[in-house]
């Protein structure tokens, strides 16, 4: 399977530990050149005060050359020899006319002394100063060489980085070039595969062409079958399902050929037909008859509608829904008007739903080539379209009616191809011989 490789770009934080190291390094150098650019100027600056405070001892010790040459009468070139010297002079009897030399000598004495005290400072300051610079430069040799080695290690790092990444970069465009050879090879399959499917759809398509050709041609042989000899399609092929052997007429009883043994109940009805007319197109019989009783081969029924004496024995009695031997199945379309009262109303579908599954029947949503018998209520309204500025409800409305309208003769004209047959809600109520309770009250 083909994965899809994301190029990942390198770390940022190496930069930025590059950059840090780089601004820390210059700001030390610039300390560190500030300071020594100082320490050089106070160098000079103190080199300069040596150098006159060396010229003055040097013209000092020659001024006291001279007068302890004076006051010995012998020159020196030691001065510190001349010194012990003009002690010893100058510890023996003072002459009159060396008191403002030797005052003058004591004087230049002290003067040089001082100056080689300020002399002896100034090289000690000296000193310090080149001992602090000598800490700086070595405290600035440490963090060039700890900069210096994080930068080699930075370096070590970002190379080895840049390689990985180099390699990493490589091996995917290496696994791209796999996956566009694999997508390649998947697009190349996928072609084959579709153009396989292609073929069997053709294939399929003209199996299908000739399924419709069949279906037509069946559907043709069943609408002949069923309404051969018929006016009303199925209808008038049925057999009755069973006869009249016992009419009681004072008692509005009789009795059939139908018991246990024919999957009779209590509670079926049935209608009566004249055994030599049989079943009309209309289902109109003479009586309609309510088991009360089942025996094994026979059943006595009430007669709930019609005359007792206007029924003999060896009349039909037939149920469109009732079979001892198969199940009939329906499609109810619409709302019924079962008691005759000028209103439809959905309960009445349901019931006549319960009444159709009560007696072994079975109900369908839509009608199809095993359908029987399609059982309708009142035809629907065409609604009004409401205007274009109607309240969504009123639309809602409309949309529901013209749904339940369309799906009303969608009914119909599926059950009319496949030539079946379609009752209304009389015309059920006579083929099955049911009798809507208030009907039956009336």
């Amino acid at each position: 399977m083909a994965r899809v490789v994301q190029r990942q770009g390198g770390p940022p934080y190496l930069v930025v530990t590059l950059v840090i190291i780089a601004v820390v390094a210059s700001v030390l150098a610039v300390l560190f050149y500030t300071g020594k650019d100082k320490a050089d100027k106070e160098n000079a600056r103190k080199g300069d005060v040596n150098k006159k405070l060396n010229e003055k001892v040097t013209d000092t010790n020659r001024l006291l050359a001279d007068a302890i040459g004076k006051i010995t009468g012998n020159a020196a070139d030691d001065p510190m020899a001349a010194l012990k010297k003009a002690d010893v002079v100058l510890a023996a009897e003072p002459v009159e006319d060396y008191d403002n030399l030797a005052l003058a000598v004591t004087k230049l004495l002290a003067q040089l002394k001082d100056e080689q005290d300020e002399h002896g400072e100034t090289k000690r300051g000296l000193k310090e100063s080149e001992t602090d610079l000598k800490k700086k430069g070595d405290e600035l040799g440490r963090i060039r060489a700890t900069h210096e080695q994080e930068l080699t290690t930075v370096k070590g790092e970002w190379k080895a980085e840049t390689n990985a990444l180099a390699e990493q970069l490589t091996a995917q465009k290496k696994q791209g070039k796999l996956i566009e050879e694999e997508k390649g090879n998947i697009i190349k399959g996928k072609d084959l595969t579709i153009a396989h499917q292609m073929q069997e759809l053709d294939v399929l398509r003209a199996r299908i062409d000739a399924l419709e050709v069949e279906k037509i041609r069946l559907l043709k042989i069943i609408r002949d079958l069923k309404n051969t000899g018929s006016e009303v399609g199925g209808l008038a092929m049925r057999q009755a399902d069973g006869k009249i052997i016992k009419v009681v007429a004072d008692k509005d009883i009789c009795y059939i050929n139908l018991g246990k043994k024919d999957n009779v109940k209590l509670g079926l009805t049935l209608s009566v037909y004249p055994a030599k007319k049989g079943i009309p197109a209309t289902g109109e019989g003479l009586a309609k008859l309510l088991v009360r009783n089942v025996n094994a081969t026979t059943s006595d029924c009430r007669i709930v509608a019609g005359k007792a004496d206007a029924i003999s024995e060896g009349d039909l009695v037939a149920n469109l829904v009732f079979s001892p031997t198969r199940v009939y199945r329906f499609v109810i379309e619409g709302e019924f008007d079962l008691y005759n009262e000028g209103r439809t109303s959905p309960e009445a579908a349901q019931k006549v739903r319960t009444l159709i599954e009560g007696l072994g029947g079975k109900v369908d949503d839509e009608v199809s080539i095993t359908t029987d018998y399609v059982i309708v209520g009142e035809k629907p309204p065409f609604p009004p379209k409401p205007r274009e500025d109607a309240p969504r409800g009123t639309w809602a409305a409309y949309k529901a009616s013209k749904a339940q309208y369309d799906h009303y003769f969608a009914i119909e004209e599926r059950a009319a191809a496949l030539a079946i047959p379609v009752l209304n809600t009389n015309r059920f109520l006579a083929f099955s011989g049911f009798v809507p309770k208030r009907r039956l009250e009336d």
